[in-house]
């Protein structure tokens, strides 16, 4: 697929299956359908050029690796709620605003596919966590370069190994008393 530079996904497709757009140089637009509900591993793996994307609402589930090297592809807000986020799926993906909400899902790093959390190296401005959350996960934002703070809510109680493990900007971090591992 090296010269296709646009995909519309009809309404009615609930899922975009693996490696489907995986390695195409030149996809620059793709347009997904209201009724998408999961993108499978690797689907737009290292689709270089691609732009801007809305996600649908009812996508919920992101499969391993599923925009990793997408380093030109921007998403404004990602809201963690009600949905399952597998391994390296925004690695060099740009996103400004990622919102952890307390029925975000991450599927344990060790589980298979990928032993990487759900946002590592990923491009993030700003994250925010939702009243009621009480876990950040293993390897949530591990490599995360850009993060520069984070002040993590009085709900949370645990965070996960190596939850922010190598992101070298970032120098100030507030846990808050009630953290206990």
């Amino acid at each position: 697929c090296t010269g296709l530079t646009k995909v519309v996904i009809p309404e009615g497709i609930v899922t975009v299956g693996s490696r489907a757009f995986r390695d195409c140089s030149k996809l620059v637009n793709v347009t997904l359908p209201s009724t998408l509900e999961k993108v499978d591993k690797q689907a737009f793996k290292d689709c270089v050029y691609l732009r801007k994307m809305t996600l649908p609402e009812a996508l919920t589930e992101f499969a391993a690796e599923a925009f990793k090297g997408c380093t030109r592809l921007e998403i404004e807000t990602f809201n963690t709620a009600g949905k399952k986020v597998w391994g390296d799926v925004f690695y060099g993906v740009t996103i400004e605003e990622v919102v952890i909400d307390e029925t975000f899902y991450a599927v344990d790093p060790r589980a298979g596919w990928t032993n990487n959390g759900p946002f590592r190296g990923t491009v993030i401005e700003t994250i925010s966590f939702a009243d009621g959350i009480e876990k950040i996960p293993d390897d949530t934002f591990r490599d995360c370069a850009s993060i520069e703070s984070i002040e993590i809510p009085d709900t949370v109680k645990s965070i996960g190994l190596g939850a922010f493990a190598w992101s070298q900007l970032l120098d100030e971090i507030t846990i808050p008393d009630g953290v206990t591992s």
